[in-house]
């Protein structure tokens, strides 16, 4: 390098998440102060700025330019920034916030950069000065690249302070929403939204049952809730939101029927059949024009392994990162291009579920997970110990919902019980990390592939807001 060579630097990217911290500070400079430091950036006007925006969100005060304006004329520093039209620049040099973290990446490159040459300076000297030792200037280059790869690392942590504001914001806006969820992800499933009061990012729910339990149907059904804005129940106000649905089992065409079954209640087998009348055709017509607008994608990934699926998750979540949540059906047998043993079921089973669930924590995203159980204890209603590699996958797992339809075992005996309901399912939380476990009642159509809950009120326990169970379309 020679005298004259400029310092690494992005001057543009530490506009970028200036930028974007401006546009969206409750979002973006909450996660964005626990990956920089002031030094990180290569500007002094920068860094000046970066420490009033950490300065005013520590202690509460409105972050937006006439605030920032009147606090650096106060100080004296308006002309160490640039004076006024800097701000200006900087509440337009972004249309939106949603790309803060490469220009963050970008950052911290050059500014590691600058850090290395800068030590790379002070070992030149000592290994030069022959008064030196080369034992202790060896350490000392230990000591200096562990600092340098410690620099480079994503610093997460959060203050208390820091948490227990967050945490009053959402009580408040609970308080205000009068029994509406607010602040996570809703499934559009009245009973499972009532007990997760939504999911946060990031959050993993596993949906799993024994074979023909309907867990495709459900995970489906969830994709399209989410992604149409069509709730179960009438406090559903939230707004179509981008899904992408993994499919390892279930082709674009297979998946595609059922959706027109479900959304126009026309019975799957006379849709498939082709025997469907003038009258069922007309309700699959308009469901399907109903259908094309929901923004739910389809990747179909038959034999994929879980480094495959986690590494179609960050491209994915790269190219589209207003992605909501990946729902993946299903996960019973992906494996893993990195057990050497693929006998081993349960550490294949182990390592998958890690590999794709850090895959979908790293992006900070909802995760919705299908998995099969085993025949075994058939008819009775599952537990977390049915499940593959149990110990992992409840590990990993912020929720877990087994599905149990009791007329499909009770079929199979030799003398059933007529009074058992074909169209009642249990779904049984037995895990759930906002608060109780236990089972809530739904109504499976198995002619129209659909569940439906059981309630079409969040917090109601009026008879009339129950769904009649016999209200499905077209049995025929």
């Amino acid at each position: 390098m020679t005298t004259h060579d400029p310092l690494p630097s992005a001057i543009d990217a530490e506009k970028g998440v200036l930028a974007s911290c401006l546009l969206d500070p409750d979002g973006v400079l909450a996660q964005a102060r626990g990956r920089l430091r002031a030094d990180d950036f290569h500007l002094p006007a920068h860094r000046l700025l970066w420490d009033l925006l950490l300065k005013k969100s520590d202690e509460r005060e409105p972050i937006e330019p006439v605030s920032l304006l009147q606090t650096l004329m106060d100080q004296g520093k308006l002309s160490e920034i640039g004076g006024a039209a800097t701000l200006t620049e900087l509440m337009n040099f972004v249309p939106v916030a949603t790309h803060w973290e490469y220009y963050a990446e970008v950052i911290l490159d050059k500014a590691v950069r600058r850090r290395g040459m800068d030590q790379m300076s002070v070992l030149w000297k000592a290994f030069h000065d022959p008064a030196n030792d080369w034992r202790g200037v060896v350490s000392q280059a230990q000591s200096l690249l562990s600092e340098l790869l410690a620099g480079r690392m994503k610093l997460n942590a959060v203050s208390y302070r820091e948490v227990m504001r967050e945490t009053m914001d959402l009580i408040e806006q609970r308080v205000e929403a009068q029994g509406r969820i607010v602040g996570g992800l809703m499934t559009g499933l009245t009973d499972l939204d009532r007990m997760f009061m939504g999911l946060s990012n990031p959050s993993i729910l596993t949906i799993a049952g024994r074979p023909s339990m309907g867990k495709s149907v459900l995970l489906q059904g969830i994709a399209e809730r989410i992604a149409s804005g069509w709730g179960d129940y009438e406090e559903y106000d939230q707004a179509p939101l981008p899904i992408l649905f993994i499919s390892t089992e279930m082709n674009r065409t297979d998946l595609g029927m059922r959706a027109a079954a479900a959304r126009s209640g026309v019975n799957i087998k006379r849709i498939t059949d082709g025997r469907a009348n003038s009258e069922e055709y007309m309700q699959v017509t308009h469901a399907i024009g109903e259908l094309t607008m929901v923004n739910c994608h389809i990747a179909y990934l038959p034999g994929a392994s879980a480094e495959q699926i986690a590494s179609h998750i960050h491209a994915w979540n790269s190219m589209y990162p207003d992605t909501a949540a990946y729902v993946i059906d299903h996960m019973t047998d992906v494996g893993c291009e990195c057990v050497k043993d693929k006998g081993n079921q349960v550490a294949m089973t182990t390592m998958a579920w890690q590999i794709v669930t850090d895959a979908i924590k790293r992006v900070n995203k909802v995760g919705v997970l299908g998995c099969q159980l085993s025949r075994e204890n058939s008819g009775k209603l599952p537990v977390l110990s049915d499940l593959k590699g149990s110990t992992k996958i409840e590990e990993v797992s912020s929720h877990v919902v087994f599905i149990h339809r009791p007329h499909y075992y009770e079929l199979r005996k030799e003398h059933p019980d007529p009074d058992v309901d074909p169209a009642a399912a249990v779904l049984m939380i037995a895990k759930n990390r906002n608060g109780r476990c236990g089972p809530i009642g739904a109504w499976f159509d198995a002619d129209i592939t659909r569940f439906r809950s059981e309630t079409r009120r969040l917090f109601s326990n009026e008879k009339a807001d129950h769904q009649e169970k016999r209200t499905f379309h077209n049995r025929g």
